[in-house]
C-alpha cells in the first residue's frame, strides 16, 4: 500500500508540474521620447502546439512595482507567432495590437514581463526580445539588440 502511495504522489507531482508554464522576459525598453533616437522593444512569442493558447501577461517597473493592466490575456493560434510591443502600440503590429499594454503610468519604459499558460508543457510556447534603434530624423533602423528568452519554467 505504501509503494502504491508513493508512486501515486510521484505521477500526481509530474503530471502537474508539466501542466503550465511562464517565460520571463527579464529586460525590455519601449520608449520613443528622445529626441535623437526611439526605442522600439518587440516581445515575440511562437506558440509551438496545434491547438490555441490562451496567455496571461504581467508587467513590473524596474523597482518591482507591478504595471498589470486589466484584462491582461490573449491567446496565440495554433502554429502561430505574435510580436508586440509592451508600451506603446504601432499601427503596423497586427495582431500584436490585442496584447495589453502595461500601466506604465509616471514610471521608467524600462519593464519586466511574465508570459504565463496553462494546459500544457512549459516548452509549448518560446519567446525572443527584439529593440529596434530608430533614428528620428531619418526613420532609418540604426541597430537592433535581441536575446532568446530561456524556455518556460
Amino acid at each position: 500500500m505504501k509503494k502504491f502511495l508513493i508512486i501515486a504522489l510521484v505521477c500526481v507531482m509530474t503530471g502537474g508540474a508539466a501542466l503550465a508554464g511562464t517565460l520571463n522576459v527579464p529586460w525590455i525598453r519601449d520608449d520613443a521620447t528622445s529626441a535623437a533616437v526611439q526605442y522600439n522593444g518587440f516581445i515575440n512569442v511562437k506558440n509551438t502546439t496545434g491547438s490555441a493558447i490562451p496567455i496571461t501577461v504581467q508587467y513590473w517597473a524596474a523597482d518591482g512595482t507591478e504595471i498589470t493592466p486589466s484584462p491582461n490575456t490573449f491567446t496565440i493560434p495554433a502554429g502561430a507567432a505574435i510580436g508586440f510591443r509592451p508600451i506603446e502600440d504601432l499601427p503596423g503590429e497586427g495582431p500584436g495590437q490585442a496584447v495589453p499594454n502595461a500601466d506604465i503610468g509616471a514610471f521608467d519604459k524600462a519593464i519586466s514581463a511574465a508570459i504565463n499558460w496553462s494546459g500544457g508543457a512549459s516548452t509549448d510556447v518560446q519567446g525572443r526580445v527584439l529593440i529596434r534603434f530608430i533614428d528620428v530624423g531619418s526613420g532609418a533602423v540604426t541597430g537592433t539588440y535581441g536575446y532568446l528568452c530561456p524556455p518556460g519554467v
